[in-house]
């Protein structure tokens, strides 16, 4: 062992001594010729996370904020998943419960030919194609009706202005009221307050 370790420092002293190599020729590939030459991976800086959020269950008044903060994510983080199918794979990951049952049968195992290996496959091409397939198994059947219905529940009580007003003009994009009728029915809603 001592007999090598005085060898390769022999080796080293002498390359260090020798003047350097002139340029290799073109055709020459420096990572033919030097192990330690081999390229380096890049660096890869992924995106920060996002904080992931609720599961869905299949509660329809949860589908929008659900979806949208599903959507965030997908987009923000687009760099963490490394293709289509590992993104359909984390939306999945999300549900819970009725949702979940919901896209159960589109998720099998599928055997690599040739091998005693199995993978998963789920059925569907993209994130959108899943999206699509929660509005329509859970999204609320009568939307406007229902904006309706809270347009017509919908009282200041204890909490400030800011805090109503808020929620009518929530209520308001739903319902696509032109602004005067905005107006009149924000009129309308503070005429019964003051009849109390």
């Amino acid at each position: 062992m001592t007999l090598q370790v005085s060898s390769l420092e022999a080796q080293v002293s002498l390359l260090m001594a020798s003047p350097p190599d002139p340029a290799p020729p073109a055709a020459l590939s420096l990572s033919n010729s030097n192990p330690f030459s081999q390229p380096v991976a890049p660096i890869v800086h992924r995106s920060a996370g996002l904080a992931d959020r609720d599961t869905f269950s299949g509660k329809w008044t949860e589908l929008p904020n659900f979806l949208a903060q599903l959507q965030l994510k997908l987009q923000a983080n687009a760099d963490h998943w490394p293709d289509e199918p590992a993104k359909v794979a984390y939306c999945i990951s999300r549900l819970e419960g009725d949702a979940l049952r919901n896209f159960r049968s589109a998720i099998h195992q599928e055997p690599i030919p040739g091998t005693n290996i199995t993978r998963i496959v789920i059925d569907f091409a993209s994130p959108n194609t899943l999206i699509k397939r929660l509005q329509t198994s859970f999204e609320d059947p009568d939307p406007t009706g229902t904006t309706h219905m809270e347009l017509s529940e919908l009282r200041q009580g204890k909490q400030d202005f800011a805090t109503y007003l808020s929620e009518f003009t929530r209520i308001m994009s739903v319902l696509n009221y032109d602004p005067a009728a905005k107006i009149n029915a924000l009129e309308a809603k503070q005429e019964c307050f003051r009849n109390f």
